[in-house]
């Protein structure tokens, strides 16, 4: 009995502890199933009311023209997104830069010559954005340099007509990129003239990357905004709304209505200068590029602190001691030409990462209120420079076997001279269409693939032989280059050959930049 009753004992312990179990797990589901209901009508909730907030929204129609890999439309996207729901129609002729287009925005493409396009095509939007053909402005040995008369701008011309007649049914924004050789082109002209017969207001940059936005990537490109809803005076410049630039830039005898926006000093000299400048930079096909460059330097820093020494020589003298410091840093102070403009015209370029250029800046500044007294030619700019990023920051993870430049490549004199750049670089060349195909410095950088290596901006390659860096240095990839012009990185590129990849990325825009510029045409209205 005592087994029987000791047996009934444990039973009726199990089952209650059971039961009660049960009843806790049973709470613990209900509990469960509670909090997901509640958890799916707050995410319903949350739907509902962006839908409704989407709803409100109103709906820019877009008309993206020569739409590439979808650049612009990145853009606006960026500028504003969150004010506006979008419409897009993209017309394009290249069908493998579609198929990128298609991959990351859907079956929007349409494939139609820009030329066949009707009135209907182009009626009912509010904004196009393109960029034409530049091969007409592009200073390349290949490129006639044609302008106007070249047929890749019969395109550009069709749509001017088509907007003449138009008229009111056109859009109320325009916003138009091509390569800085456009600015001051007879195309331009052209394009300024119909625009502002039918009432718009124009204004027109030359813009690069480092200064604006801080990407390590040197575009400059000419555009151009277009507004008829009398927000954008006519004079307006978008200078103060992109970070890492100033409103008040040089003007007067510049190319009216063009601001040239690179990061840097711009320096004018009068005319005993512009002789100087000039004997030294004939002498450039004799000495060589990097000595004629030092003498430039040289010569620069004689002609500037001669020209404040009349108004306060202690300055002077600071400034002279400060240059010639730069001057043993190749890249953080450099002085070029600005070709096409008057003689004697000069831009200092200053790269504030290097510290001995930074230096120069407050000296700069007390010379721009000192210097009002001296000489009438002599004037100072000194813009904000955006910070750049490191290359490392745009690279991607992966075997990059396929990339690797050729020996046969590195075994020429030539490559002495290419640009290479390693991941602590912030500067970098611009990509063009032809990289990897065309190699030389115009056509994009290289990358020393080593992430041990300093900055080659600070710390020169050993460039005695280059065959030692075979395995080394690379092309960047596709992928890479979309990363430098500020496309997101959810932006995916399909399997293709990597020649017929490089084209389509290498004729896109800077992402960041156009949205900068976006923001300010359509923001707001």
């Amino acid at each position: 009995e005592g087994g029987s009753a000791e047996g009934s004992s444990i039973f009726s312990f199990s089952f209650g502890h059971m039961r009660r179990l049960w009843f806790d797990r049973s709470t613990a589901v209900i509990s469960l199933l509670a909090l997901t209901s509640l958890i799916g009508l707050e995410v319903a909730r949350r739907r509902w009311k962006r839908g409704v907030a989407d709803a409100r929204r109103p709906v820019l129609r877009v008309c993206e023209l020569f739409a590439g890999v979808g650049g612009w439309r990145l853009a606006l996207e960026a500028a504003v997104g969150r004010a506006y729901r979008f419409e897009v129609v993209a017309f394009e002729t290249c069908r493998q830069v579609g198929a990128i287009y298609e991959l990351n925005f859907g079956k929007d493409m349409r494939y139609r010559n820009i030329e066949g396009l009707s009135l209907r095509d182009l009626s009912g939007f509010d904004i196009w954005v393109m960029s034409p053909p530049c091969q007409p402005f592009t200073a390349t040995k290949e490129a006639l340099q044609l302008d106007i008369a070249d047929a890749r701008c019969a395109a550009l011309q069709h749509l001017l007509k088509c907007l003449e007649s138009l008229g009111g049914r056109g859009p109320r924004w325009i916003a138009l990129e091509n390569v800085k050789g456009f600015a001051g082109s007879k195309m331009e002209q052209r394009v300024l003239s119909v625009l502002q017969s039918l009432g718009f207001n124009c204004s027109t940059f030359l813009l690069d990357p480092p200064a604006c936005v801080g990407i390590p990537n040197h575009r400059k490109r000419f555009f151009l905004l277009a507004d008829r809803t009398r927000r954008m005076p006519a004079s307006s410049t978008v200078a103060a709304d992109l970070p890492g630039t100033v409103s008040a830039g040089p003007s007067g005898d510049r190319r009216a209505g063009v601001h040239d926006l690179s990061e840097g000093l711009l320096v004018e000299g009068g005319c005993q200068f512009a002789e100087t400048l000039g004997a030294v930079v004939s002498s450039a096909y004799e000495e060589g590029i990097e000595s004629a460059f030092r003498e430039l330097r040289r010569q620069f820093v004689l002609a500037f602190s001669n020209a404040v020494q009349e108004t306060d020589a202690g300055l002077a003298e600071e400034l002279r001691s400060a240059f010639q410091q730069a001057c043993s840093d190749q890249e953080g102070f450099k002085v070029l030409r600005t070709a096409g403009e008057i003689p004697g015209r000069m831009r200092v370029i200053l790269r504030l990462e290097s510290q001995r250029a930074a230096a120069m800046l407050p000296l700069l500044d007390r010379c721009m209120g000192n210097a009002a007294g001296g000489p009438s030619e002599l004037r100072v700019w000194v813009p904000r420079v955006a910070a750049c990023q490191p290359i490392g920051c745009f690279l991607e993870p992966g075997d990059k076997a396929e990339l690797l430049v050729p020996k046969t490549v590195l075994a020429k004199q030539w490559a002495k001279g290419l640009s290479i750049v390693s991941p602590a670089d912030r500067s970098s060349f611009c990509f063009t269409g032809h990289y990897s195909k065309v190699i030389h410095k115009a056509s994009g950088s290289l990358l020393l693939d080593d992430e041990s290596a300093g900055r080659l901006a600070l710390e020169p390659l050993n460039r005695t032989n280059m065959l030692d860096y075979f395995g080394k240095i690379r092309f960047f990839s596709p992928k890479e280059v979309l990363n430098m012009l500020g496309f997101p990185r959810s932006y995916k590129m399909p399997d293709m050959p990597l020649k017929n990849q490089y084209k389509a990325v290498g004729n896109s825009v800077s992402v960041p930049v156009c949205a900068a510029l976006l923001s300010h045409l359509v923001d707001g209205v």
